[in-house]
């Protein structure tokens, strides 16, 4: 979750957030990484600096994956959070659902595959 830090005040709630999904390989991931996933940390704030608003990001990957093998493992996980089918206990998927349950509205999907 990237909170806007702008000198704007942000749109804030869970239901203003933009909501920003990225799919891949081991890069999507951040395998090799310190930190979070750093391409769908890095394009959420860009989207928060340009849109003056919170973003809910998640990100879905395979290390090593290629196009079959990331749909395959993927598509179910994907599927449930943006019907709204989250585990009820990890925060950040329900930072990225929002406060309205159901259906989840994703504002911008990247697929990244085949950088390796």
């Amino acid at each position: 979750f990237v909170p806007f830090d702008g000198q704007r005040k942000a749109q804030s709630g869970g239901d203003t957030a933009k909501r920003l999904i990225v799919i891949g390989d081991s890069l999507v991931l951040g395998i090799g990484c310190d930190e979070a996933p750093v391409i769908a940390n890095s394009l959420a704030r860009g989207l928060s600096g340009h849109s003056h608003r919170d973003v809910a990001w998640r990100s879905f990957g395979v290390d090593g994956g290629d196009a079959r093998s990331i749909q395959a493992s993927v598509m179910a996980d994907l599927q449930r959070v943006v019907e709204g089918r989250t585990l009820g206990s990890d925060p950040e998927e329900r930072k990225f659902a929002g406060t309205g349950g159901g259906p989840v509205n994703v504002d911008v999907c990247v697929i990244l595959l085949g950088l390796n």
